[in-house]
C-alpha cells in the first residue's frame, strides 16, 4: 500500500496493433494472449501475467508491436515489484527500437532507473530522444533536470553542515521488510510495512500489514500487530482523529474475493474507508466513504487519508477525473448537517502536476507531501506547502530528498521528528526495500539549512537549471570569489594516491594559499579518465580530491578552506577517437584526464 502500490493498480492496458498474419489461428491465439495478460495486470494477478507476456516475447510468431508492448508492460510490473534489475535489461532491450516511441510514463520510470543505477550518460541520450516531445510533461521535465544535477548532486550532498538522518530502528522479526511510512496513534506509532516474498509477486500487494512500532512492541523487540480492523486482505495509510476513535484507512477493494489459484476475480482499486470506535472496543464495520467524491468511486482509487487536527478536513490523493493527470491531492470538509465528507476540492497547480502527487500530511498550516512532477532530485521527493499563503511548494534539502524514492512524511511536533520512508539503501540480497527514517528537526530548520523556494513548480528554466538549484539546495557559506591560480595534480591509473613526482605542485599550493590565508580559499575539482563505470568513477574522483585536500591539511590548512567537487569523467581535458588516433596518444589522453584541479581562489 505504499507509492508502488498506488502506481501499479494505475496500470493501463496497452493497445496493441495489428499482428502479423502468419494464419488465422496464429494471430487470434497471440492476441488471446496478451489480452489475458492485461486482464491479469488489471486483477494484480502479476504471476500468470509475467507468464504470459514472457510466451509472447519469446514466440518467434509475435509481431514487432506485440514484443515491444509486452516487454514494457513487462518492465513496469518488474519495477512496481522492486526488481529493478530485470526491469532495465527490458528497458535497455527495447530503447534502441527506432520503430516505437515509449509512452511518457515508461520514458520517466526508464531515464529514474538508468539514473539511480549510475548509467548517466545513456540517460541523457534517452532524455535527448524524448525532449521535445515530453517538454510539458512535468515528470519527464523533473526526470531531466535530475539528470542534468547528477554529478553537481553527488558534489554537494557531503559538503556543509546538515542536520542527521537515521534509520528507525523496527522489530527483530521485521528486518528485510518493505517499511513504508509511520503513522500517529495517539502516544504510539504505527508502521506500515510488507514482507515482501520475491518468489512469489502476489504477495507484494497482499501482504502489507499495520503494527506497533513502540510502547506495544514485545519486550525482545518483536512486532505486534495493530489487527483491530479486520476484513481486508490489506490495510495501508491511515489517519486516526477525535482522539482516535475514528479512522480513515486505504484498502484493496475486490467485488470478489476467492483464496486458491486465482485470488482475485475482478479489477483492483484502492479506497478509503471509514470506522469508529464502538462502547465495547471493537470497531464498527468499515464504510467505504470514496463513493461520497464522485461518481463511480470504483472505477478510481483513493488512497493516503490525512485529517487535519480540527478533524473536519480530509486530505487524500486521487486518480479521479478532473485532476491535472497521474494522482492529485484533494482536500473536503465534513458536513455537519449532512454527516457526512463534502465534495474534493483539487490542491491546484502548486501542488499537483501531470506527474503523481502522494501522501499528503497536514500539521498546523503546512501540508507535506511527495511528487515526481515538481522538480527535484529525480523520482519521488519531499515537498512542503503553507496552507495559508500562495507561496509555491518547497523542496526539501538533502539528506531528507536524495536521488532515490524518498516519500511519505509525517511530522511529530512535539518531538521534533520528521518521519519519511526512502529506498536509497540498497539490500546485500540486490533487490530494493525502503526503509523509515527520521531527522529530528522543526521544518523551519531544516529549510533554512538547505531548502530553497522553488520559484518554478511547472517548468524549469534555462537560468534555474538543474546545476544552479542544487548548488542553491546546500546552505553553505557563500563566498562570491573567481578562480586565481590552478595547478593539476596527476594520478596513476585507477589510483588515488598521491605520487611524490605530484609533492612539489602542492607544496607551492600551499605556500601559495598561506602568504592570504584570511583571503583564499582552495577549491579541488577531481576527475578520471574513461575506464571504468560512471559510478565507480564517480567515486575515484571523489576520492583524487580528498587525497589532495588530506596532503594539504596535514600541512596546516585548516577544512573550512576546501571546496572539493568531483565530477568522475564528465569533464575531460581531452577525448580519444580510437578509430582516427593511435593507441599511444589515447593512453597519453587518459593520462591528462586522471586529475585533481586545484584552484586558489580569493575571496573578492
Amino acid at each position: 500500500m505504499k507509492r508502488s502500490l498506488s502506481i501499479i493498480i494505475l496500470i493501463v492496458c496497452y493497445t496493441v496493433t495489428l499482428f502479423k498474419c502468419y494464419g488465422q489461428t496464429s494471430k487470434k491465439e497471440l492476441g488471446r494472449v496478451y489480452d489475458r495478460a492485461s486482464h491479469w495486470v488489471d486483477i494484480q494477478d502479476y504471476d500468470r501475467a509475467k507468464r504470459a507476456l514472457e510466451q509472447i516475447i519469446s514466440d518467434q510468431r509475435s509481431s514487432s508491436d506485440q514484443v515491444f508492448y509486452s516487454k514494457l508492460l513487462l518492465a513496469k510490473i518488474y519495477s512496481e515489484g522492486r526488481e529493478l534489475g530485470k526491469s532495465l535489461d527490458l528497458y535497455n532491450s527495447v530503447s534502441d527500437d527506432k520503430e516505437h516511441d515509449m509512452p511518457a510514463d515508461h520514458v520517466c520510470r526508464y531515464l529514474d532507473l538508468l539514473r539511480r543505477s549510475g548509467f548517466v550518460s545513456k540517460a541523457i541520450e534517452v532524455a535527448k530522444r524524448y525532449h521535445s516531445d515530453l517538454s510539458l510533461n512535468d515528470r519527464f521535465v523533473n526526470s531531466e533536470s535530475a539528470l542534468n544535477s547528477y554529478y553537481q548532486y553527488y558534489q554537494t550532498q557531503k559538503n556543509g553542515k546538515y542536520v542527521e538522518v537515521s534509520a528507525v530502528r523496527t522489530p527483530n522479526d521485521l528486518e528485510n521488510t518493505y517499511a513504508y511510512g509511520i503513522i500517529p496513534y495517539g502516544s504510539d506509532y504505527l508502521l506500515l510495512m510488507n514482507k515482501y516474498n520475491y518468489s512469489d509477486a502476489q504477495s507484494f500487494y497482499t501482504n502489507a500489514r499495520i503494527i506497533f512500532l513502540s510502547n506495544k512492541s514485545h519486550p525482545d523487540n518483536s512486532s505486534s500487530s495493530f489487527n483491530q480492523i479486520g476484513g481486508f486482505v490489506q490495510q495501508g495509510p491511515s489517519t486516526f482523529f477525535d482522539n482516535n476513535k475514528t479512522v480513515i484507512f486505504t484498502a484493496n477493494q475486490y467485488d470478489k474475493y476467492n483464496t486458491g489459484n486465482r485470488p482475485y476475480g475482478s479489477i483492483n482499486r484502492l479506497q478509503l474507508y471509514s470506522s469508529t470506535l464502538k462502547k465495547n472496543g471493537k470497531w464498527s464495520h468499515p464504510v467505504n466513504i470514496s463513493n461520497y467524491f464522485t461518481r463511480k468511486a470504483s472505477n478510481y482509487s483513493f488512497l493516503d487519508p490525512c485529517v487535519d487536527q480540527s478533524g473536519k478536513v480530509l486530505y487524500f490523493a486521487s486518480d479521479m477525473k478532473g485532476g491535472y493527470g497521474g494522482t492529485d491531492i484533494y482536500y473536503c470538509k465534513f458536513d455537519d448537517k449532512r454527516n457526512e465528507w463534502g465534495d474534493p476540492i483539487n490542491m491546484g497547480d502548486q501542488v499537483n502536476t501531470n506527474g503523481d502527487e502522494l501522501f499528503p500530511f497536514v500539521k498546523n498550516d503546512t501540508l507535506l507531501f511527495s511528487s515526481n512532477g515538481l522538480i527535484g532530485f529525480g523520482d519521488q521527493d519531499i515537498y512542503m506547502k503553507k496552507l495559508l499563503t500562495n507561496e509555491p511548494s518547497v523542496h526539501l534539502p538533502y539528506p531528507v530528498n536524495t536521488q532515490f524514492k524518498d516519500t511519505n512524511p509525517m511530522f511529530d511536533s512535539k518531538t521534533n521528528m520528521l518521519f519519511f520512508s526512502s529506498d536509497r539503501n540498497t539490500q546485500k540480497t540486490g533487490y530494493i526495500l525502503d526503509q523509515v527514517y527520521s531527522v529530528r528537526s522543526s521544518l523551519s530548520e531544516l529549510i533554512l539549512r538547505g531548502g530553497k523556494l522553488l520559484e518554478e513548480t511547472k517548468s524549469i528554466q534555462k537560468d534555474t537549471s538543474g546545476a544552479d538549484q542544487i548548488r542553491d539546495l546546500v546552505a553553505e557559506k557563500k563566498r562570491l570569489a573567481f578562480r586565481d591560480t590552478m595547478d593539476i595534480i596527476h594520478f596513476d591509473l585507477d589510483k588515488y594516491v598521491i605520487r611524490k613526482d605530484q609533492y612539489h605542485r602542492l607544496d607551492s599550493i600551499y605556500s601559495g594559499f598561506m602568504t592570504s590565508p584570511d583571503k583564499c580559499v582552495i577549491a579541488i575539482d577531481g576527475h578520471t579518465d574513461i575506464t571504468g563505470t560512471e559510478r565507480y568513477n564517480l567515486t575515484l574522483s571523489e576520492m583524487r580530491a580528498k587525497s589532495v585536500m588530506d596532503y594539504l591539511m596535514k600541512k596546516g590548512v585548516p577544512k573550512i578552506a576546501f571546496e572539493i567537487q568531483w565530477f568522475g569523467f564528465s569533464r575531460p581535458i581531452a577525448t580519444c577517437d580510437r578509430e582516427k588516433v593511435s593507441e599511444k596518444r589515447c593512453l597519453e589522453i587518459n593520462a591528462l584526464n586522471r586529475r585533481s584541479e586545484v584552484y586558489i581562489k580569493r575571496i573578492k
